[in-house]
């Protein structure tokens, strides 16, 4: 399917394929190229399985990867860009060993050749209206509010769920020390919304904090694994996003503290 000035709508987010940009409410949600690649590939074929195969191929047909943790690494961000969940999903639908389904409904927009003459005019004015002026400044983009309030919501994980509930109290533990010019909410605070299905926004929203700092932990062998995500609540965006390593909980804890503890430094 060609994508070049084709967008689709589903719920109330707006994927541009030509530009790769995906919108919620006409705000820019960050989102890497492989995840919305996944996208772009389910939205084609709406309410069908694409299968596990098919994404390969179509994402990565010419490299060498661990294929199984790469495509659900980009189902997890793609998930997470769309605040959807695997086990109540709105959009992706996971079909065990199989693939996946994108289950809303998705409107494609079928005048790109019209919207392509408007941008020509929209150009062509623009450039009537520059060409009087010897100079052009350009605005600044917004700069990301600064982060005054944070909330380190409870990490989850496949298994070892006591393990998530440590790590995330230490990080709180650890970023209230370590971090006195950021306000970081009490773990009573942040663990009354365990299991609940509000988008991490939403709850970053009625803690009143400016972020949230999300984690998920998977056990490779003797090792443990943690992605973690800080998310504007303004806006939804991601802010910074890392991965770590680590043979013990605390160790790890201790890397993702100081890592969190530095970007809220660059935030504040």
């Amino acid at each position: 399917m060609s994508s070049v000035g084709h967008s689709v709508r589903f719920g109330d987010f707006e994927a541009d394929l030509g530009s790769r940009e995906l919108r919620r409410g006409g705000v820019k949600v960050k989102l890497q190229e492989q995840p919305f690649q996944l996208l772009a590939c389910l939205v084609e074929r709406p309410g069908e399985i694409v299968t596990r195969e098919e994404l390969r191929e179509r994402l990565w047909p010419d490299e060498f990867v661990d294929f199984d943790h790469s495509l659900n690494a980009a189902v997890r961000k793609l998930r997470e860009g769309l605040g959807d969940a695997a086990d109540t999903p709105r959009f992706i639908e996971t079909l065990s060993r199989r693939g996946y389904r994108f289950i809303a409904a998705v409107t494609h927009d079928d005048a790109p050749r019209r919207r392509g003459w408007l941008w020509i005019a929209a150009a062509l004015l623009a450039i009537g209206v520059t060409a009087g002026f010897a100079f052009v400044r350009r605005a600044p983009a917004p700069r990301t509010a600064a982060i005054k309030a944070i909330a380190v919501l409870p990490f989850t994980a496949d298994a070892e769920n006591e393990v998530a509930d440590r790590m995330t109290e230490s990080v709180i533990d650890s970023l209230s020390a370590g971090v006195p010019e950021v306000r970081v909410m009490a773990r009573a605070s942040v663990f009354g919304f365990q299991g609940t299905k509000l988008d991490p926004w939403k709850v970053g929203s009625l803690l009143h904090c400016d972020a949230v700092v999300l984690g998920r932990i998977t056990r490779d062998r003797d090792a443990y694994r943690v992605r973690v995500e800080m998310i504007e609540v303004r806006t939804g965006a991601e802010l910074w996003g890392d991965g770590f390593q680590a043979k013990s909980p605390a160790e790890l804890s201790t890397l993702i503290s100081e890592s969190v503890a530095r970007q809220l430094r660059k935030q504040s």
